[in-house]
């Protein structure tokens, strides 16, 4: 299976995540699982769908505009976690836990359609189709764990909400570019870049979110 290369400073990633709700019920599911298999609880959950690199900033608000255009009319759509996983994560320096994310009909439509809009500005996706994305679950194990075979089945994880675009910065943490919601109007003041004059408007939240 062909694995993406390892991030770089000036990568930009497109974050799924969940309605609050979901969150809420997702992070005391992630707590049992803590209970089972140690280390500690994810807290920033989202699917980590693409990675692209793009240094023309005219081009990117570009991306951004049509992601949002697209992402605005798409109803809310179910993400299943197809199974757990535990594998070592260099960005974590540690052994994590994860949910393979399930590819139904729902998922590969949104997926297909992001890397057809990265397609028409020559921007080549990262992540190769045989990369299953994932959604952290939990982080600092000392030990790969086993993962038992009861918990390697499908779950629901959550209904895909927002749709946030984060670009690695040299100092390796990362800044919001643009943040967005299903079923959002674009002048709805939760699309974050500047539409007039098609610019991105403010990257001054700071965050840290893990690498797949």
């Amino acid at each position: 299976m062909t694995i993406a290369v390892p991030a770089k400073p000036g990568d930009i990633f497109i974050l799924l995540q969940p309605i609050l709700v979901d969150k809420m019920l997702l992070h005391q599911y992630q707590l049992q699982l803590q209970g089972v298999f140690g280390g500690e609880v994810y807290e920033d959950i989202h699917v980590t769908c693409q990675r692209f690199s793009c240094d023309d900033e005219e081009k990117l608000a570009r991306i951004i505009y049509f992601l949002s255009r697209d992402w605005g009319k798409l109803p809310m759509f179910p993400v299943f976690g197809a199974r757990l996983v535990a594998f070592y994560a260099d960005f974590w320096e540690s052994w994590v836990v994860r949910w393979e994310v399930a590819d139904t009909v729902a998922w590969r439509r949104f997926y297909n359609r992001i890397g057809a809009i990265l397609g028409q500005y020559d921007c080549e996706p990262h992540y190769p189709v045989t990369q299953t994305p994932k959604c952290s679950a939990l982080t600092a194990l000392p030990e790969k764990p086993t993962i038992p075979t009861a918990y390697q089945t499908s779950r629901f994880l959550f209904y895909a909400y927002d749709l946030r675009l984060t670009r690695m910065t040299a100092s390796g943490a990362f800044e919001t570019l643009a943040q967005f919601r299903l079923g959002s109007d674009l002048a709805n003041e939760s699309v974050w870049f500047n539409q007039d004059k098609m610019e991105i408007g403010d990257i001054s939240r700071s965050h840290s979110v893990s690498d797949h």
